[in-house]
């Protein structure tokens, strides 16, 4: 299976000041994933944990499935005039 994971940090909205929004981090995160593992908002230290923990990195797929450049067997795409 596919796993394509979104790490999400929550951040919490302070008082404006000068007209700017301020945020800050609460220390939490969720991490959620297209295989269906969504972990709600759990400490930030252990969503990163879990996160590399889980299932097999989306890079390491990419580069297998991807076909080397020197043996193309697709046609040359077709020219417009």
């Amino acid at each position: 299976m596919l796993h394509r994971t979104h790490f999400i940090t929550e951040l919490r909205e302070l008082p404006h000041e000068d007209g700017w929004l301020r945020a800050e981090g609460t220390g939490r995160a969720c991490l959620v994933c297209s295989c269906g593992l969504n972990t709600g908002w759990i400490p930030r230290r252990k969503a990163d944990q879990l996160r590399r923990q889980h299932g097999t990195p989306l890079i390491a797929l990419t580069q297998q499935e991807r076909p080397s450049r020197s043996s193309s067997t697709s046609p040359a795409p077709a020219r417009r005039f």
